[in-house]
Parts: structure tokens; sequence; C-alpha cells
């Protein structure tokens, strides 16, 4: 039969609210067997009833060379018209289990 294969790695997400209005966002994922962060990031966005901010700084490894990309996002979300700058949001709801832009 085939071997099972056991991950050893580390992933922590959180989206927690600071105020009424602003919430801190953060994953790490981490791989135990190469000791080493596969990706990171941590931000804070504000939302009201007209518009979103959100701001976000990433660090990644960006290819099977183990070359790290950092990035430091914005976005400008105009509530039912439009968005402005990265897609932090999409990457917020890929990332972080149970995350909704619209608390």
């Amino acid at each position: 039969g085939d071997p099972i294969a056991i991950l050893e790695q580390t992933d922590f997400s959180v989206a927690w609210p600071v105020t009424e209005s602003w919430r801190f966002v953060g994953r790490s994922y981490y791989s135990l067997k190469e000791n080493k962060s596969i990706e990171t990031f941590a931000g804070l966005e504000y939302e009201s009833c007209c518009y979103a901010v959100r701001f976000l700084h990433r660090r990644y490894i960006r290819d099977l060379t183990g070359d790290v990309n950092r990035a430091f996002m914005i976005q400008l979300e105009l509530t039912g018209l439009t968005s402005i700058g990265n897609r932090i949001d999409e990457l917020l709801a890929d990332d972080i289990l149970g995350y909704d832009s619209r608390r």
C-alpha cells in the first residue's frame, strides 16, 4: 500500500475585533519539517457604514527555490460601489477560515 503522508505544518489565523470599527487580521503558515515560515501576514482593517480601509503586510515564499517576497498592501472599498487597490478582502477570505468582510 501507499505510505501515509504526514503533514508537518502549522497554520494559525485570526480576525480579532479591536473596537467596533477596527479589526486585527493575521495568519502564520509554518513548516515544522523545514523550520521556516511559508507565509505570514498581519494587518488592520477599518469598516464603517460607507467604506472600508485595509492595510496588510505579507511575507511569503514565492517559488520552489525558497525566494521570499514581501508586500505592503492597501485597499479602499466604497460600500456598494467599488474597490481601489489590492484585493485584500479576497486574500483574507481565502486564508482565514470564517472571515467575512461584511461583519
